[in-house]
């Protein structure tokens, strides 16, 4: 096992709450072994992360390897246990559980059972659904077969007490998988839904869909298609390709973290931190309430971005060395545009690392 010290390197969105205090984002150290993480879950204390190889941290900053080539990609936690799903293999699709994220049991639900799956905790099952038929399972072992009533009906999600189908006719929802009323929009969901602070969320490509009942649906249109979603304290959390947004009703939302290099696959928040992963090193975590404006965003060309901190007085730090050493100051100035930018004059030391600190 590999033990993985994560620090503020190259990259960094420090966002200051309303007292001023700042809170961070941390990405680790460019380092093969972190890339192409596709899910995270926080419970019972920890995150545990999946895909090429998993993960498991106490704090959300130190971090150890459990497992190499892992393989499973999205990762759920429901019923006093971690539950990773991969690809489908010849003999079926494949997953894995961990009590503790430490040691994994690999299973395999045969090929006849899913094919084009999604997978889902409903807040008191894992579910797994081929189009027509569901799976349901209280211990992620035994599955039986729940079929949709729905005449042609396809799965689309499950939450907050709530399932949903679509068919010719358009999207429908039940709560008992029998009795199914129409829903005011035509089409179905390209991702799960969710359910969170009283209303329902789900995405097609970049529609960003809520409802309060899960029959009546209004939308927001985002720039990039969604990839993953969470909860964090008062706040609703997107991950839109290389994106990372919030937002505190569904209909307004703020870009808080950046990285053009990434596509964001994966959110997990436990109320005061949110781990985000994806392709290409994209595996960042962030200090308390990482939500509110200004945002900060610090580039690997040693370019400080702050966005939305006008008139306040920063200044900007750094150090040589990314796990440990005193701040030395850059400069201290002041805020001058909504847009602001900062960039390091001097040569640049690839092993160098930046922050901005509000005065």
């Amino acid at each position: 096992m590999k033990a993985l010290k994560l620090c503020l390197l190259l990259w960094a969105a420090l966002l200051a709450a309303a007292n001023d205090e700042l809170d961070s984002w941390y990405q680790p150290p460019e380092s093969a072994w972190v890339k192409r993480m596709s899910g995270v879950a926080f419970g019972e204390g920890k995150w545990v992360i999946g895909g090429e190889n998993a993960w498991k941290s106490e704090d959300g900053t130190n971090w150890v390897q459990t497992r190499e080539g892992f393989g499973c990609n999205k990762v759920i936690y429901g019923l006093g246990q971690f539950v990773a799903f991969g690809h489908s293999t010849p003999s079926g699709i494949r997953y894995a559980t961990s009590k503790t994220g430490d040691d994994w049991t690999f299973r395999t639900l045969a090929r006849n059972e899913a094919l084009s799956f999604q997978f889902v905790f409903d807040g008191a099952a894992f579910l797994v659904a081929n189009n027509a038929d569901i799976y349901r399972s209280s211990d992620a072992v035994t599955w039986s077969k729940v079929p949709i009533t729905l005449p042609e009906g396809n799965f689309r999600g499950a939450s907050g007490g709530r399932y949903w189908a679509s068919n010719l006719q358009g999207l429908w929802t039940t709560t008992n998988l029998t009795d199914w009323t129409k829903c005011d929009i035509n089409s179905g969901f390209t991702g799960p839904v969710h359910y969170a602070k009283g209303k329902y969320y789900s995405a097609y490509g970049s529609a960003l869909y809520y409802s309060t009942n899960g029959v009546n649906w209004r939308y927001v249109k985002l720039e990039k298609g969604i990839t993953s979603f969470a909860v964090h304290d008062e706040a609703i959390l997107v991950g839109a390709g290389s994106e990372i947004l919030s937002s505190r009703d569904g209909e307004s939302w703020t870009v808080r973290l950046r990285d053009l290099n990434s596509r964001f696959s994966g959110l997990a928040s436990n109320g005061r931190q949110v781990v985000a992963v994806g392709d290409y090193w994209a595996f960042f975590t962030s200090a308390e309430r990482p939500l509110l404006a200004p945002q900060i965003e610090v580039g690997i060309r040693a370019v400080v971005s702050i966005k939305g901190g006008r008139g306040r007085t920063y200044e900007i730090q750094s150090r040589e060395d990314a796990a440990s050493g005193e701040w030395a100051t850059e400069e201290v100035l002041q805020v001058s545009s909504e847009d602001f930018v900062w960039t390091d004059p001097k040569p640049l030391n690839n092993r160098k690392i930046y922050r901005a600190v509000a005065r």
